[in-house]
């Protein structure tokens, strides 16, 4: 889909190269891309359509032997990959030599970084359609962007190796490829993906990670004690094959891709001192970051499609602003559920009724228990798509319910 008019309208608001606050709202953002979900006091995100979510779950995630393994793995192979290019490079006894040793690697891990994408794509499609559950795609998910980022260090690592030879110029064309693979291994890795990686190796403890898909997306959540983290792929948004329509505007490519972040996240805009855009290579994809109040983004713009493809963002918890809140109560216990956006975080607080004291329980979404109160009668969790009951049942059996319609 070319968004050229968007794009006219948008350079519009570049004036003399310097970005001006934007006085545009959630729902000027809304219609620029309906996959962007607007948002009130806190940044926009990037979704799965509701109506294509074919699968949802939660898994704990933690120690995986197999999934530590297998980074070991990746990452042998990576460094055999690293070594063979520095003896190859070192050894070359002319410029055509040093080439051969770059387009060896750069052949090495692009046919790894192309393997991965189908890796990345089966494992979508296999949890979409039932024949993979929630812990077994965070694993892959997790190996997948362990083996991307090792890979991508290595690539980094031979062009800064080529870039160092006093004796030797790579040519742009040779710096443009490295670059390009280094974008493509870069937007197969997300925060959530890294976490079930380090826990999976013990760097980290486990959390709780909701995980939902459709036949070419997904997303990731999860939080952690004032945490909220999320990733969102959405393959149907990237367009490889077409042409980037941010190189036909009129003003920089890299401005016209600025201003497409600033049009989608107005908020996070207008709210960060350092809005960002970083092209990578000649790939047509586009990382706009913003560090903001409370939070930050990360959002890889496809310049085929002019949207977001791939997002990630984390916010303080606290800072979260909530949308709407539910209570229920019985002859006991006090139960107020504050809610954010499905997928989004969500917070259960239970009190007894009459003293106002903390309540300790279990906490179970449709019967699944997803964690406990404990002693400040506080928990945080990711919010299912609904219709879902949240019942909190405490040792005494006291049992008190709310109900989160659609």
């Amino acid at each position: 889909m070319r968004r050229s008019s968007v794009l006219l309208v948008s350079l519009l608001l570049l004036v003399g190269g310097a970005f001006a606050p934007l006085g545009a709202g959630a729902d000027d953002a809304a219609q620029a891309s309906p996959l962007i979900v607007s948002m009130d006091n806190t940044s926009n995100y990037l979704t799965v359509p509701a109506n294509e979510v074919t699968t949802t779950g939660t898994t704990v995630d933690g120690l995986s032997l197999a999934t530590a393994i297998d980074g070991d793995t990746t990452g042998m192979q990576s460094e055999f990959i690293r070594i063979s290019f520095e003896r190859s490079f070192e050894s070359a006894a002319n410029d055509t030599e040093k080439t051969a040793a770059i387009r060896n690697a750069a052949d090495s891990v692009e046919r790894r970084q192309q393997a991965l994408e189908r890796r990345d794509r089966a494992a979508v499609s296999a949890y979409a359609n039932g024949s993979m559950t929630a812990a077994e795609f965070t694993r892959e998910r997790a190996r997948i962007h362990r083996a991307a980022a090792k890979l991508r260090t290595t690539i980094q690592h031979v062009d800064t190796v080529a870039r160092a030879d006093d004796n030797y110029s790579p040519s742009a064309r040779m710096r443009v490829r490295l670059a390009d693979i280094g974008g493509e291994l870069e937007v197969l890795q997300g925060p959530a993906s890294e976490h079930v990686s380090r826990a999976a190796s013990g760097e980290t403890p486990g959390q709780m990670i909701y995980a939902e898909t459709s036949g070419e997306g997904y997303t990731l959540a999860y939080v952690t004690d004032d945490s909220y983290v999320r990733e969102t792929y959405l393959g149907a948004e990237r367009d490889e094959n077409a042409t980037d329509a941010f190189t036909e505007a009129d003003v920089p490519r890299g401005n016209a891709a600025r201003l497409r972040g600033y049009e989608l996240y107005p908020w996070v805009t207008n709210h960060s001192l350092s809005p960002a855009i970083q092209g990578l290579g000649r790939t047509g994809i586009y990382r706009f970051t913003a560090d903001f109040t409370d939070g930050e983004l990360t959002a890889y713009i496809d310049g085929g499609t002019t949207n977001v493809f791939r997002e990630s963002q984390r916010h303080k918890l606290s800072a979260m602003p909530v949308s709407n809140t539910i209570t229920a109560h019985n002859d006991s216990l006090d139960m107020r559920v504050n809610k954010t956006y499905e997928s989004g975080p969500l917070h259960v607080d239970l009190s007894h009724n009459e003293t106002s004291v903390p309540a300790n329980a279990t906490v179970t979404v449709n019967g699944e228990p997803v964690g406990h109160t404990g002693s400040d009668g506080s928990l945080w969790l990711v919010e299912p798509r609904g219709p879902d009951r949240i019942t909190a049942t405490t040792e005494d059996n006291e049992t008190v319910s709310v109900y989160l319609p659609d």
